[in-house]
C-alpha cells in the first residue's frame, strides 16, 4: 500500500495571531501548500490548478487582512510596509506561475521552495507581529518584555519604508530617464519576453505600448529577418550572453530602416538573470553606403570600360581588370605611377594643358585621345575624366574612364564605305559621285576651269542577265568596274550609277577633245568577255559626254546631258 507523503509544514501554535479568521486563513494556506507539495513529492509532477488555488487563496487573504488591520487601528507605516510586501508576494507568484506553465517538471521544486519561504517567513511570522502590534497600539500597559520588541519592529518597519521609498524614487527617476532617452530602448524580462519599450522606440515604429507587448514588435521586423532574429535571440538568451544583430524594421512612415540591435543582460546580486536591456541604432545610411560601395565595386571589377582612379596629384591608386586588358599594365605595375604612364606623345603640350585646365576648372573633360599600351602600341580611346571633391570643394580623387575606339573607328569606316559605295562592284555609288561632282563643280567656278561627265551604258546586258542568270550578270558588272578603274587617272572618279549604268567624272577637262580621249580609253576596255559553258558572252558599251559649263551648270544638268548623249550614241550604233 502506497503511503501518503508527510506534510511539508505542520501547523504550530506559535503561528497564531490571536485573530480567529486570520488564523483560519493561514491554516487553509498551509493545507493548500501541503497538497501542492504532496503532488510534487509523489513524482507525478505539479498541477497548475493547485498552484492557482493557493494563489487565489493568498490574494483573498491579503485583502481581508489589510482590512482587518485598518479596523484595528494599525499604524499607517506598518500598514504601508505590509501592503508593499503583499504586492511583492503576488508579483513573485505571477512569475512562478509562468515558470510552471512553461515547464512544470523542471521548475516545480524551485517554485515549492519559494512559496514555502514566503508562507513561513513573510506571512506567518510577519502577520503575527502585525496583529500583536495592532492589539497593543497606544496601550502603555503592555508587558515590559513585549514593548521593546515592538518598538524595535516598528523602527525596522520605518527603515524599511524609507528604503522602499528611496528605491521607488530611484526607479521612477531611471524609468523617466530611459523612457525619454533619444535612443530606442526595449527590455526583456527574465523569461525572454519583451515587456517594456521607451517612447523613442514607440515613436519610431508607430506602435502603442500594449500592442508592442503582445508580439507587436515582431510584426515590424522585415519578414526575411524575423526567423534569424528570433533564433539568434533565443540562442544568446539561453547562454545569458550579450546579443547583437542587424535587421530591417518598418518605421511609422512605412519605410524600412536598417537597425543594429544590441542586448545586454543584467543580473541580481546572486547572479540570477533579471532580464535584458536592448539598445537600437539606426544604421540605414551606413547600410545604404555599404550597399552602394558593393555595387560600385562590382561595376568597377566587371565594367568593360577601363577605369583608373588617381589621387589629387594624378598618381594612380586603383585600376580595374578592363584597364589591364586594354593597356597591358597589371594593377601592381600601374598603381603608384603617374597618369601620364599612358601618354603616347601623339598630342602636343598645348592639348594636355587645355585638357587639365578644363578638368580642374569644370570638374570634367571628355574627348578622343591617343594612348600608348605597355608594348608601345598606340591606340585611340574615348576618355572621360571626372573629379571627386570633399565637403570643402577640394579635389581628393580623379576618375578616368576610357574605351578603345579603334574598333569603333573601323566599324564607322566600314559603315561609311557601305553608305557611299556599291556593294557589288566596290565603286562609289550615286551618292558619293554626286558629292565629288559638286565639289569639283565648285572648284571649277572658283578657278574658271572645266570638267566632263561621261555616262556609260552596257549594250545588251539585260538579255544576258535574264538568260544566263544574275551570277553571270554580276560577274560582268564586277569585271567592267575593274577595267574602267584601271584606265582612269587617280584624280578621276568612276561610279556605278545603277543597274548596268556607270558614270565617270573627269577633272580638269579643258575641252571636248580631252573628254573624247578619255571616252576612247574607256571604250577600249570593251567588249567585256565571259565564257559560260560553250557560250561566249561579249558586252559592249555606249558613252555620252557632257562638258561644264557648255552643257550645264549644275551636277544634275550635266548628268542629264550626258545621259541624253549616251542614248544618241546607242541609237547611232
Amino acid at each position: 500500500m502506497k503511503q501518503s507523503p508527510s506534510p511539508l509544514i505542520t501547523w504550530n501554535a506559535r503561528f497564531n495571531t490571536g485573530h480567529a479568521q486570520i488564523d483560519a486563513q493561514h491554516q487553509e494556506l498551509v493545507a493548500l501548500l501541503n497538497r501542492f507539495a504532496a503532488e510534487i513529492q509523489s513524482g507525478e509532477g505539479s498541477d497548475i490548478a493547485q498552484f492557482d488555488s493557493f494563489k487565489q487563496a493568498l490574494r483573498n487573504h491579503f485583502t481581508f487582512e489589510e482590512s482587518a488591520l485598518r479596523r484595528l487601528g494599525t499604524p499607517p507605516d506598518i500598514l504601508k510596509a505590509h501592503g508593499i510586501h503583499h504586492a511583492e508576494s503576488l508579483q513573485m507568484l505571477e512569475a512562478l506561475g509562468q515558470q510552471l506553465t512553461n515547464d512544470p517538471h523542471e521548475h516545480s521544486s524551485a517554485v515549492l521552495a519559494e512559496i514555502s519561504h514566503c508562507l513561513l517567513v513573510d506571512l506567518l511570522d510577519e502577520d503575527r507581529f502585525c496583529f500583536v502590534t495592532a492589539a497593543t497600539n497606544g496601550d502603555e500597559r503592555a508587558s515590559p518584555p513585549v514593548t521593546p520588541a515592538l518598538q524595535t519592529f516598528k523602527r525596522m518597519v520605518e527603515l524599511l519604508n524609507q528604503h522602499h521609498e528611496r528605491i521607488a524614487e530611484a526607479r521612477d527617476y531611471y524609468l523617466t530617464l530611459l523612457k525619454d532617452f533619444p535612443t530606442p530602448l526595449l527590455r526583456a524580462d527574465a523569461h525572454g519576453h519583451f515587456d517594456w519599450f521607451n517612447h523613442t522606440w514607440l515613436k519610431l515604429t508607430g506602435l502603442k505600448l500594449e500592442d508592442a507587448r503582445v508580439d507587436g514588435w515582431v510584426k515590424v521586423l522585415h519578414p526575411d529577418d524575423r526567423t534569424s532574429f528570433v533564433d539568434g535571440w533565443r540562442r544568446n538568451f539561453e547562454k545569458k550572453a550579450p546579443f547583437a544583430t542587424d535587421y530591417r524594421l518598418l518605421d511609422a512612415t512605412g519605410n524600412w530602416r536598417w537597425i543594429h540591435h544590441f542586448g545586454h543582460p543584467f543580473f541580481d546580486d546572486a547572479g540570477d538573470l533579471l532580464g535584458y536591456l536592448c539598445t537600437l541604432f539606426d544604421i540605414t545610411e551606413r547600410q545604404n553606403a555599404e550597399d552602394n560601395l558593393r555595387v560600385s565595386a562590382t561595376v568597377f571589377e566587371h565594367a568593360t570600360d577601363a577605369i583608373m582612379i588617381t589621387d589629387a596629384s594624378g598618381r594612380i591608386e586603383a585600376v580595374n581588370p578592363a584597364f589591364t586588358r586594354m593597356t597591358g599594365y597589371p594593377s601592381a605595375s600601374a598603381i603608384g605611377q603617374p597618369a601620364s604612364l599612358l601618354r603616347s606623345g601623339f598630342h602636343d603640350d598645348d592639348f594636355h594643358k587645355a585638357m587639365w585646365q578644363k578638368v580642374l576648372s569644370e570638374g570634367n573633360w571628355e574627348g578622343e585621345i591617343v594612348n600608348r599600351r605597355a608594348n608601345g602600341e598606340l591606340f585611340p580611346v574615348w576618355l572621360s575624366i571626372t573629379t571627386i571633391r570633399d565637403d570643402d570643394g577640394k579635389i581628393t580623387r580623379m576618375v578616368g574612364v576610357f574605351n578603345d575606339v579603334a574598333s569603333q573607328q573601323s566599324s564607322r569606316r566600314q559603315l561609311m564605305h557601305l553608305a557611299h559605295h556599291d556593294a557589288l562592284t566596290g565603286l562609289p555609288n550615286r551618292l558619293l559621285f554626286g558629292a565629288r561632282a559638286q565639289h569639283s563643280l565648285e572648284r571649277c567656278v572658283r578657278e574658271d576651269s572645266k570638267l566632263a561627265i561621261l555616262f556609260i551604258d552596257l549594250d545588251n546586258f539585260k538579255p544576258v542577265n535574264d538568260l544566263l542568270g544574275h551570277k553571270i550578270g554580276d560577274r560582268v558588272l564586277r569585271e567592267t568596274a575593274v577595267q574602267l578603274r584601271n584606265v582612269l587617272r587617280g584624280e578621276d572618279t568612276v561610279a556605278r550609277f545603277g543597274g548596268d549604268e556607270f558614270i565617270v567624272l573627269v577633272e580638269r577637262a579643258d575641252n571636248i577633245q580631252d573628254a573624247h580621249r578619255v571616252a576612247q580609253k574607256l571604250l577600249g576596255v570593251f567588249p567585256i568577255q565571259a565564257k559560260v559553258g560553250t557560250v561566249d558572252v561579249r558586252i559592249s558599251a555606249s558613252i555620252g559626254i557632257s562638258l561644264y559649263p557648255e552643257d550645264g551648270r549644275t551636277v544634275d544638268e550635266l548628268i542629264d546631258a550626258a545621259d541624253k548623249a549616251m542614248y544618241r550614241a546607242k541609237h547611232r550604233s
